[in-house]
């Protein structure tokens, strides 16, 4: 058969002009390291302000010929080196399992970039990654990790645009206004976040008004953390919790109104939850579910009991009430 020279140099103009729109970016570099790669002036479409990008992985995950492996990213100001991120592995193995992924550390030259903006950089970066890294296409294989605008920005993402992730943990350290969720979370959302009071409830709120179920969609802890460094993995990769103990968080002795919630102690660790049904003996309280405050409706000294059912598992609480 005789060779067609054109015919050659057109199939090589096709297929670079392809491999340029799914691997090029202008100025684009990667620096390989021991157990993992840096990439900087990584650009979407509409992403003017350069990103750079730290990536880990296990020695094993070297080793696999064919099996993809969870992806998992990180958005925050904070910089994390590599070793940083490798700790999370450590965080995920036990004498039973032993847990292989990709996980990156996103970091933005501005730091407040829109909605917008910050859709269009998930829909490029979770395909480049499942192109070049061997990453999980699926959605609930795919974990987002973020901290206060990021992890907002995240939320929202979530909620619009799960054909890319599924999964979810967030760090809010200062009490914030949720962004408008329009539509329900798909069922096989998991959503994690360590936060005030004040953000937990009003998330614990905004689940449950969405058809979330707690300790299969989402774990919450009122608890102030500024890092993920030490973040538990196993409520993202492992099955859901199982619950050991069920503590109501209440003074013996209560005045005019009390913040009050559960205490859920897991085989993972502990979660907290706002019930939304009590029972009083006497029914001498109210509770309001907007502020997680009970309130007494008769001023009279009495000892009475708070109960109630929390994922099919009583709870009780004998208190005073102040004078």
């Amino acid at each position: 058969m005789k060779f067609n020279y054109k015919i050659f140099l057109s199939f090589v103009l096709i297929l670079t002009v392809f491999s340029s729109c799914l691997f090029a970016k202008d100025n684009m570099r990667i620096t390989v390291k021991e157990g993992g790669e840096v990439i900087t002036g990584f650009k979407t479409a509409d992403l003017a302000d350069e990103v750079k990008i730290t990536i880990a992985y296990s020695d094993s995950y070297m080793n696999k010929s064919s099996s993809r492996v969870p992806l998992i990213f990180l958005f925050d100001t904070q910089e994390y080196q590599l070793e940083d991120l490798k700790n999370m592995f450590r965080n995920v193995k036990n004498k039973k399992d032993s847990f292989d992924f990709v996980i990156a550390s996103v970091r933005f030259k501005n730091e407040n970039i829109s909605q917008e903006v910050f859709d269009k950089f998930i829909a490029e970066i979770f395909p480049f990654f499942e192109i070049n890294y061997a990453a999980e296409s699926e959605p609930s294989k795919r974990l987002i990790l973020a901290k206060n605008n990021f992890a907002l920005l995240s939320l929202k993402s979530l909620n619009g645009a799960a054909n890319y992730f599924l999964n979810l943990g967030m760090i809010l350290e200062n009490t914030t206004s949720l962004p408008e969720i329009n539509k329900s979370f798909k069922k096989q959302s998991r959503i994690f976040c360590f936060s005030q009071k004040e953000n937990i409830l009003n998330l614990q709120n905004l689940f449950i008004y969405k058809s979330l179920e707690p300790l299969q969609n989402f774990f919450l802890k009122i608890e102030e953390k500024s890092s993920f460094e030490n973040f538990d993995l196993k409520y993202f990769l492992k099955e859901n919790p199982k619950i050991k103990q069920i503590k109501p968080i209440l003074k013996k002795e209560i005045s005019q109104s009390e913040p009050f919630y559960l205490k859920i102690k897991t085989n993972y660790g502990d979660l907290d939850f706002f019930p939304t049904e009590i029972k009083f003996a006497p029914p001498i309280l109210g509770y309001d579910e907007s502020s997680g405050f009970l309130q007494i409706l008769l001023p009279e000294p009495l000892k009475i009991k708070i109960s109630g059912i929390f994922a099919g598992k009583k709870w009780s609480k004998k208190v005073k009430i102040a004078k």
